[in-house]
């Protein structure tokens, strides 16, 4: 990142969001002097009295609100229970003692006069709309505290606004002057994943295919089980056969949670290649190793049976 503070240098992220929202990714290089903020901003690292505050970017809270929340009450703008219209990046302790730090960390200067160039915020999931970026006093999202209602959420606005409606997108935003002596806030996107250009509507002929698979697996499952089990071992066969489906479930969030792909396209293709595989064992074990049982006849039909050898022997 190239700005009138000086050269940033971050890697990038390049991983899509993955909770299914709609939503883009994006962080923030701030790049500010505390000089050029609003008076009314004091807290975190930036203080009106500061001698340096041409040298120091404000790197305390942020956050990004719906420009509609904002139009709809100009005195309180941001309100935090609003889910997808606030994002906030926070630093606190939590009741653990653990320290959430929604940062990436500041650059400062390599020179001989120090001065720290930028504050780097994390990339954070957004839904698509209109936001508009403030300064934002303490932590109304601190998960071990309640949440802060519009009224008690403090925010000066840092004079960025903008839009994006597109989904799945990877953006970095950097603010800062529009140029060295000048006090202007100026804010530039980056992309670096474009937005999605395929309609997510084409994800409803791999559903139809899924769920039709699911289906007739179910159901031959369930004939198989029941066909194939001694008449007085049915219900026991058949719960089984439905224990073999939880056990497979446990094995998918055991292989989640054991984090061993770090792509999930390739996460994907390991689940397909193991139902390939399962596929052969089941036609092997169809064709050549089992031999197939039929209990055809209720116990009605084989006393009607009795009765008719009997009688026939009786004649004889």
């Amino acid at each position: 990142v190239l700005g009138p503070q000086g050269v940033v240098q971050r890697l990038a992220d390049w991983r899509k969001p993955t909770e299914g929202e709609g939503e883009f990714k994006m962080n923030i290089n701030f790049m500010l002097p505390c000089s050029t903020l609003p008076p009314n901003v004091t807290w975190g690292n930036c203080n009106s009295s500061d001698a340096n505050s041409d040298r120091t970017t404000y790197s305390g809270p942020m956050a990004l609100c719906d420009q509609d929340d904002r139009e709809n009450n100009e005195q309180y703008p941001c309100d935090p229970r609003h889910d997808g219209h606030f994002y906030a990046w926070q630093m606190y302790t939590d009741s653990r003692g653990k320290a959430v730090d929604d940062r990436n960390g500041t650059v400062n200067s390599s020179d001989t006069n120090w001065r720290q160039i930028a504050t780097i915020y994390d990339y954070k999931d957004i839904k698509p709309g209109k936001w508009a970026l403030y300064y934002l006093q303490g932590t109304p999202k601190n998960p071990d505290d309640r949440t802060y209602d519009r009224g008690a959420t403090h925010v000066a606005f840092t004079g960025v606004t903008f839009q994006i409606n597109g989904q799945g997108g990877i953006y970095s935003m950097t603010v800062s002057t529009a140029g060295k002596n000048s006090t202007n806030v100026n804010a530039n996107f980056h992309t670096i994943v474009p937005a999605n250009h395929i309609s997510i509507l084409w994800q409803i002929p791999q559903y139809v295919v899924i769920t039709a698979a699911e289906i007739l697996f179910s159901i031959t499952g369930l004939e198989f089980s029941y066909s194939q089990a001694a008449p007085s071992m049915k219900s026991v066969v058949q719960a089984l056969w439905l224990l073999t489906v939880a056990f497979g479930d446990l094995i998918i969030l055991a292989i989640a949670a054991a984090a061993l792909f770090s792509n999930m396209a390739v996460e994907m293709l390991a689940f397909a290649g193991a139902m390939v595989v399962v596929i052969c064992v089941f036609i092997l074990l169809s064709v050549f190793y089992y031999d197939y049982t039929f209990y055809t006849r209720d116990e009605s039909e084989d006393d009607n049976d009795a009765d008719v050898s009997g009688t026939v022997s009786t004649v004889e």
